[in-house]
């Protein structure tokens, strides 16, 4: 994970964050998350042989850090999902 203030686009009191995730994903697993939408942060995802990358650009830390939270819970419970399945 990487997380960085951009400086990029920053709301009054100068602070916007930016993070990324990189892992292991298939197919059908990153096709499931890429229909989430965020209110409060931007995401982008992609995906490349096995791998998805999750960047959020966030207002502030904490709404990065809840962004963040929400989206690894998501990619938890999918990786339950497809173990079951």
């Amino acid at each position: 994970m990487r997380l960085q203030d951009t400086g990029e686009g920053a709301p009054a009191s100068g602070e916007t964050c930016e993070g990324s995730l990189i892992l292991p994903c298939s197919r059908e697993m990153f096709e499931a998350m890429k229909v989430e939408k965020e209110i409060r942060s931007k995401v982008e995802l992609s995906w490349n042989d096995g791998w998805m990358e999750i960047r959020i650009k966030a207002p502030n830390v904490s709404s990065l850090q809840a962004s963040l939270n929400g989206w690894l819970r998501m990619y938890k419970a999918l990786r339950k999902i497809e173990e079951v399945v």
